[in-house]
């Protein structure tokens, strides 16, 4: 029998513990083992228990003396390194700048040149054109084609998230669409609904919960294309 997935929730607000506890009580290979309120509770049960995962809530109430989530995260990378934090926020001014920085990899850009401004205002811009690309805005057949002459559209992207290897094998760019272009990799002749989007290996809803999702980097992963395969 597989030994569940350890997990430590970290977050101040009842509701958000008590959610993701039942989605998590309904998968047989994940257990919560305890849950934590704030920063310095979290960092001393995971020096304590150890676990595999902690679900750490950025915006953490630092009121008597306590920690944000970031820094929480930043003592764990010392205290418990053996647990992987998966960052939770629902606060869209989170500086991820800072948190990177926090949690010791701030080296790696110094090395590459970019100041935390730079990193920051690039991670915005990034964010903000991942979640167009991957939205379900269903545009007018001529504004996609012109907006393909400069950014990458949902329809455009789509076709990289079909279930069939020759065209994920395609618009492998975000944001600016140029680079699929010079690569020639660029594909927009394909229908919307010639194709599904999604994973091949992995086309059963149920197995790509929320749970599911955050179970599946400590996981062995199946070969993509399985089913196309016929395996």
């Amino acid at each position: 029998m597989t030994t569940p997935l350890r997990i430590l929730v970290v977050d101040d607000h009842a509701v958000v513990r008590a959610g993701l506890r039942a989605l998590i009580g309904g998968e047989p290979d994940m257990e919560v083992v305890a849950e934590a309120t704030g920063g310095l509770e979290a960092v001393d049960l995971a020096a304590r228990l150890r676990p595999d995962v902690v679900l750490m809530d950025l915006r953490l109430d630092e009121g008597s003396g306590g920690i944000d989530g970031t820094e929480a995260t930043r003592r764990l990378a010392v205290s418990a390194p053996a647990s992987s934090v998966v960052v939770l926020t629902r606060d869209e001014e989170v500086n991820i700048a800072r948190c990177l920085a926090s949690v010791g990899w701030a080296a790696q850009v110094v090395v590459i040149g970019a100041s935390p401004l730079s990193l920051s205002v690039w991670t915005t811009l990034l964010f903000v054109s991942i979640l167009f690309h991957h939205s379900n805005v269903k545009l007018p057949i001529a504004t996609e084609r012109w907006l393909n002459r400069f950014v990458v559209t949902p329809r455009m992207h789509g076709i990289h998230h079909a279930a069939v290897p020759e065209l994920t094998d395609s618009n492998w760019s975000s944001g600016l669409a140029v680079w699929d272009r010079l690569h020639g990799t660029l594909r927009v002749d394909v229908p919307q609904d010639a194709f599904e989007i999604g994973v091949a290996a992995y086309r059963d809803p149920d197995e790509v919960t929320l749970p599911r999702i955050i179970a599946m980097p400590f996981e062995r992963q199946r070969d993509t294309w399985a089913v196309e395969r016929g395996h």
